[in-house]
This record gives structure tokens, C-alpha cells and sequence, in this order.
């Protein structure tokens, strides 16, 4: 218990914590012998507020403007400028944590060539093609300011794992101090039509929700544009769509 509330401490992700405490434990069951039991893992998750995400589809995750603006405020005051681009970025292209930390330098020049942003290192392993809104398309040229060719945009010099870790212990770390007061302290608290606390995936709904709008102020039904925003998200299911929709649908 004292390592794992260390580690909340020290600003670790849930998941991350869980994955820790996880493997102690496995590694206890194979150890002959032991002196001592460990907790039931539920029961230590539970007690430690670790418990996992609720499956409620209405809850509200999306980030507003003004906590994506604060956030970045924060990363840029903690030498994290690489961060604050980060999350800027996700925010206007609607890409998985990932796809976005796996994008190089060669991929963003493409984009901010012709307006469409082809990615390739997908969930599923299936390509898709992103076009951008003219806000996207300043955050790509921002971000090529700070990569040499060949690079990754965001992780030049250190794994893609690592900075992905970085970005969601950074959110875990600091959401508190930024996020709107009506959310709900943690995930496993959120009751359907609620706001749950920020994360690094919540900048997809936001996405996801400015993308339907536009669809719709376009003219297309809710129908298309459901259909429209799931293929801009990378998966082809009406009911994933709804769950980044949250309250909307």
C-alpha cells in the first residue's frame, strides 16, 4: 500500500498503478513460501481508488477550450512545451494517444501539404485518413518547428512508450488544479450524464464531438454524420460513436 500511494503521489496514472500492483502480486504467487499475504487485488484497488472505469456510455469526458488552454498553461510553466503541443494536437485531429506519439516529421510535412493526415500505425492496423480543419493544420505547422527530418514529432529522443507514459501521468498529475469544478473527482464515481475527471483520451471526444457538429451544421442528418464522425475516429460502429458523444447523443 505504501508504494502505490507513493506512486498517486508521485502522479501516476490509475492504469498504470494497477499495472504495477499487478505484477508485485504475480510475482509473490510464484515465490515459495512467503512470509506475508497480499490483498485481495479488487479489494486494494477499491481501497486505494483504483477501481476500474464504470461502463457508462453517457458520462462526459471531452476537455472544454479553456481546460485544454490551462493545461498547456502548466506544461509550458514545467519546461513541457513538447506536452502542451501534444495535447493541442489530439485535441484538433481527434488521434488515439498512440497514433499521435508515432507520428513523424515526414508525416506532418504531407499534412500540412494537402490538409489530410494519413496515418498508418492505427489500432487494427488499419489506415486512415484525417482531414484537417484549418486549426489542426496550424497545430501540424507548429509542431514541424520543433523536429529535424526523420524524427518523431514529439519523442526524438526517447522511446514513443515513454513519452506516452509521460503525457498521462502529466494529465493524472496536474487535471485537478485546471479542471472545471463540476467534474467528479474520479472515473469510478461518474453517474450517467456527469463529468468525469480529464484524461488523455477525453481529448478524442472532444474531437469527436466538435467533429459531428460540423457535420451537422453541414447539413447532414444524424445518421451521416454518426457514420461520418465514427470513420474520422478510425472505427466503424454507431454505438463507439455514441459513447464519445456522451451527453450529446
Amino acid at each position: 500500500e505504501g508504494y502505490a500511494r507513493h506512486l498517486q503521489e508521485s502522479g501516476k496514472a490509475d492504469s498504470y498503478i494497477k499495472t504495477e500492483l499487478a505484477g508485485i502480486r504475480y510475482m509473490h504467487r510464484h515465490i515459495p513460501n512467503t512470509r506475508f499475504e497480499l490483498m485481495d487485488g479488487q479489494e486494494q484497488n477499491k481501497k486505494l481508488d483504483l477501481g476500474a472505469t464504470p461502463n457508462i456510455t453517457d458520462v462526459d469526458r471531452k476537455w472544454s477550450l479553456k481546460e485544454l488552454g490551462d493545461m498547456q498553461v502548466i506544461a509550458c510553466r514545467n519546461g513541457r512545451s513538447d506536452i502542451a503541443r501534444f495535447i493541442e494536437v489530439v485535441f484538433y485531429t481527434g488521434m488515439r494517444l498512440d497514433e499521435a506519439a508515432s507520428c513523424r516529421r515526414s508525416d506532418f510535412e504531407r499534412a500540412a501539404r494537402d490538409g489530410i493526415l494519413h496515418l498508418v500505425n492505427t489500432k487494427g492496423g488499419r489506415p486512415r485518413r484525417i482531414k484537417l480543419t484549418a486549426k489542426a493544420m496550424d497545430c501540424i505547422r507548429i509542431s514541424l518547428e520543433y523536429c529535424h527530418r526523420g524524427e518523431y514529432v514529439f519523442c526524438a529522443n526517447k522511446p514513443v512508450h515513454v513519452f506516452k507514459k509521460e503525457v498521462q501521468n502529466f494529465v493524472y498529475k496536474y487535471r485537478t488544479t485546471i479542471q472545471d469544478t463540476d467534474r467528479k473527482s474520479n472515473a469510478q464515481s461518474c453517474k450517467s450524464g456527469e463529468r468525469s475527471p480529464l484524461t488523455v483520451h477525453g481529448l478524442r471526444h472532444s474531437n469527436a464531438q466538435m467533429t459531428f457538429d460540423d457535420v451537422i451544421a453541414a447539413g447532414a442528418d444524424e445518421k451521416e454524420a454518426k457514420k461520418i464522425t465514427a470513420e474520422h475516429l478510425g472505427h466503424g460502429r454507431t454505438s463507439i460513436t455514441n459513447v464519445y458523444l456522451g451527453t450529446r447523443r
